[in-house]
């Protein structure tokens, strides 16, 4: 599964190690968790006035809909546990542990750094890495 903030990166930029864990997503080369909440973030991110110059609104629904495309959905987690120190990680966490993801792919700090969580957390280099490992 991907945070938020992955897909962000890649749709401000394509060229990016983000912008290619996207287009390994859209490539189907990894199974990409999907959920409501997500793509709603996802969209919403990318519509704040601090983006306008880089996305237009047009290709912020463009992107949103090839990242649910690319997707396999999940139901939102009806229960949050407390797993971090942030609220929004810890749906990301409850949303990987539901629907059986195997890892978080991330640049937040708070995740990579959170200790005993049930889902491995990985940054976007280190997950293009292992998706090349034979």
């Amino acid at each position: 599964m991907v945070d938020v903030n992955v897909p962000v990166s890649a749709a401000l930029n394509p060229s990016s190690v983000p912008g290619q864990v996207a287009s390994a997503a859209f490539a189907q080369r990894f199974e990409l968790v999907i959920s409501a909440r997500l793509t709603d973030e996802l969209s919403a991110v990318l519509r704040r006035p601090k983006f306008a110059e880089f996305v237009t609104r047009d290709q912020v629904d463009g992107f949103t809909e090839a990242v649910e495309g690319a997707g396999h959905p999940a139901e939102d987690p009806a229960e949050v546990a407390p797993f971090t120190r942030d609220e929004d990680d810890d749906y990301l966490v409850a949303l990987a542990v539901v629907s059986e993801a195997d890892r978080i792919v991330t640049g937040d700090e708070d995740l990579l750094e959170a200790d005993g969580l049930p889902v491995r957390v990985l940054k976007p280099r280190q997950f293009l890495e292992e998706l090349d490992e034979p």
